[in-house]
């Protein structure tokens, strides 16, 4: 499923937020967020996930979280199943990864619940933008999910493009947002090399053969010199 959100005067600021989303049934979501902003000003920018429980094991760039329980005005109404989230970011410099408890406010603290952002902080010019790309994997509770985090790596990662890669054993699986359709060339770190031209893709490798895919709004998909599709007008083209 693909869709996109746009939000302008977003938060009351001179900015226009958009989001668009990838959700790849049952596995994960891509995530890709542009700021832009109209006017200079001081500004912390960057995406935030809620969360009641957030794993001691963690990196630069991503976090494990899981809800145990749902509240509502202080009480506890029934308990989650046992299921965690890796919330995965792009690495970008001069970006920091927050865990902010005390920042809750008085829902969200009925809730139990608190903010986590990956944000950056600076001063921004009219006319210009900031993108931000995520991954939400939903997986077994895990102590440790470094080897899950380190399986996931951002192949293009511009305004209106966001492209990454899944690698769990021998199953690769490639998410493309491609806003404006532009040709792309990706050079998977695990797989076959990729062109295409849609707005938004799906790719599911196992051992470096191509399983499945859906292309939404593209003209062509080549895996290494083979053309897997191709027509005049855009359209959507998937396996059977």
């Amino acid at each position: 499923t693909h869709a996109r959100v746009e939000v302008t005067h977003y938060m009351g600021f001179e900015a226009t937020q958009r989001r668009e989303f990838l959700f790849i049934k049952n596995a994960f979501v891509l995530v890709r967020d542009e700021t832009t902003f109209h006017e200079p000003f001081r500004a912390e920018v960057g995406p935030a996930w809620n969360t009641q429980h957030v794993g001691d094991a963690r990196g630069p760039n991503w976090i494990n979280t899981w809800f145990s329980a749902h509240y509502f005005g202080g009480q506890k109404l029934f308990d989650v199943p046992p299921w965690d989230l890796l919330v995965w970011y792009a690495p970008r410099e001069n970006t920091m990864l927050k865990v902010l408890p005390e920042q809750a406010d008085k829902v969200q603290a009925e809730s139990r619940v608190f903010p986590t952002r990956y944000a950056w902080e600076g001063d921004v010019a009219a006319g210009t933008s900031q993108q931000f790309v995520t991954v939400l994997l939903p997986h077994a509770p895990l102590r440790n999910a470094a080897p899950l985090a380190a399986g996931i790596a951002a192949l293009v990662d511009r305004p209106g493009v966001a492209a990454v890669q899944v690698t769990q054993g021998a199953r690769c699986e490639v998410a493309i947002l491609n806003t404006a359709g532009t040709a792309l060339n990706l050079e998977c770190k695990a797989g076959s090399a990729v062109s295409t031209d849609a707005h938004a893709a799906y790719l599911d490798f196992q051992g470096g053969s191509l399983c499945r895919a859906q292309l939404l709004q593209g003209t062509f998909l080549k895996i290494k010199a083979e053309t897997v599709f191709q027509q005049a007008d855009r359209g959507d083209w998937e396996t059977e």
